[in-house]
């Protein structure tokens, strides 16, 4: 076939009845090829849920500090318990109240950072972790009893990616400040592939229940995932002592939820 030569018009007007045609060409066109690229490139994620927590069944969190086995949770004093101090659970009858910054058998003289740990097992879903596009969220509720102090009870939360479990004997406890310890420490079993962490300060009107949400993309050769909430209490910060715990008069945590987003491979 010969092409034919393209042809110039000049000084020729376009009626509006060809404008009109043309434009809707070109939305139809527009329409049409965006339909396609939706059906070429479909997103390809799905959500597995890691853990949904309301406590309202389960053995009681452990107050020996961090744990060293997968589906507790353990750290600083907690306890469950029912509807109190004007407080109802977030959902359901049971929900987890913080009560001091230490364990037995603590070390720290000066704690003023309540602390509560979870180890969740990640090797059964390696074939979604296998190539980093995977993202962990950690959502939590927290909640506080009416605070003459503006601002003086944080809630601080921490998602961890381990090759290993942690050694409880050899790891840094944060006293007080939210820490990441940072990527790539030592943990002596097992190495912090990649961590994040906020730090969200409560409503001191303790009117309702505040929703607190971090996320972590999952590197590739994660074994293990951590999750850390840490409650703050501001003003002992101030102690002149250097032998103070704090003790949480009224703060409470429910309806935890770990998701697993299997996303898109970036670009």
């Amino acid at each position: 076939a010969v092409e034919a030569p393209a042809k110039t018009i000049r000084g020729s007007w376009v009626q509006p009845r060809q404008l009109l045609s043309a434009a809707a060409g070109l939305v139809l066109g527009l329409f049409s090829a965006s339909m396609v690229f939706g059906y070429v490139l479909p997103m390809t994620s799905k959500v597995i849920t890691l853990l949904s927590e309301g406590f309202e069944a389960g053995p009681a969190p452990r107050v020996v500090g961090m744990p060293q086995t997968p589906g507790v949770w353990s750290g600083d004093f907690t306890e469950i318990v029912s509807a109190q101090q004007g407080v109802t659970p977030e959902g359901g009858k049971k929900m987890l109240r913080f009560l001091r910054a230490d364990y037995a058998g603590k070390p720290a003289k000066l704690s003023y950072s309540g602390d509560l740990y979870r180890v969740i097992d990640l090797r059964p879903y390696a074939a979604d972790l296998r190539d980093g596009n995977a993202l962990v969220t950690f959502v939590t509720n927290v909640r506080t009893t009416p605070c003459p102090e503006p601002k003086r009870f944080h809630c601080g939360l921490g998602v961890y990616a381990l090759d290993a479990l942690p050694d409880a004997t050899n790891v840094p406890v944060p006293q007080g400040a939210l820490s990441l310890f940072g990527s790539g420490a030592d943990w002596s079993l097992g190495k912090n592939l990649a961590s994040t962490g906020r730090q969200f300060p409560l409503n001191s009107e303790g009117s309702s229940w505040q929703k607190f949400r971090v996320e972590l993309r999952i590197p590739s050769g994660t074994q293990y995932l951590m999750l850390a909430v840490h409650l703050l209490d501001q003003s002992a910060t101030k102690a002149t002592t250097t032998e103070a715990v704090a003790e949480f008069p009224g703060q409470f945590m429910d309806n935890v939820e770990v998701s697993l987003l299997r996303k898109a491979p970036l670009q």
